[in-house]
C-alpha cells in the first residue's frame, strides 16, 4: 500500500485561520466520512497536543490519534501559507499539517504511515514544491507525484 491510499483531493484544505484549534477543527470537519464521532476525535487530538506538540519542525505538523471514533485509516492535509503557532520543536510556525486518524488495533500500519509521511516531507525540495501550490488540486497533484517518486509504500 501507498500513502496515497489514505488521502484524496477531498481531504486537502487551505487553512485561513492562524490558530491551532480552529485549524484542527477544519481538518476534522472534512474527515467526517472516516469518523464515527468528530468531537471525540477532535478532543483526542487536543489531548495529544497537550502531552507534546506534533509540530515536528521544518514547518510541518503530524497531529494524530488512534481511537474507536475512527472508522478507517485516513490522512487529511492542511496548508497554511501564513503559518500556525504549533509549539514546534524548532519554534517555526507550521505550514503543512498532515492529520492522521488510525485504528487502535493496527499500531504497525499507523507507525508506517507516519514514517512514510516523515520521509517524504523531510526533504526540503518536497516541502518547497508543496508550498508553491496555488490550490488544492495543484497541491494534491504535487503530493501524488512526490509519493510515487519516493515510493512511499507502507
Amino acid at each position: 500500500m501507498n500513502i496515497l491510499d489514505y488521502s484524496d483531493l477531498t481531504r486537502v484544505k487551505f487553512i485561513q485561520n492562524p490558530e491551532l484549534k480552529p485549524a484542527l477543527n477544519e481538518l476534522v470537519n472534512i474527515s467526517t466520512d472516516y469518523l464515527y464521532d468528530n468531537e471525540k476525535f477532535f478532543s483526542s487530538l487536543l489531548e495529544r497536543e497537550q502531552l507534546m506538540s506534533t509540530g515536528m519542525g521544518f514547518e510541518v505538523a503530524f497531529p494524530h490519534s488512534k481511537n474507536d471514533s475512527v472508522i478507517d485509516f485516513f490522512l487529511t492535509i492542511g496548508i497554511s501559507y501564513a503559518g500556525i503557532n504549533w509549539n514546534s520543536f524548532d519554534g517555526q510556525d507550521v505550514k503543512l499539517i498532515f492529520l492522521i486518524g488510525g485504528l487502535v488495533e493496527q499500531q504497525e500500519k499507523y507507525l508506517r504511515l507516519l514514517a512514510s509521511l516523515s520521509n517524504l516531507v523531510k526533504k526540503p525540495d518536497n516541502r518547497k514544491s508543496l508550498l508553491e501550490a496555488q490550490n488544492e488540486i495543484e497541491f494534491f497533484e504535487t503530493f501524488k507525484k512526490q509519493a510515487l517518486k519516493e515510493n512511499q509504500a507502507i
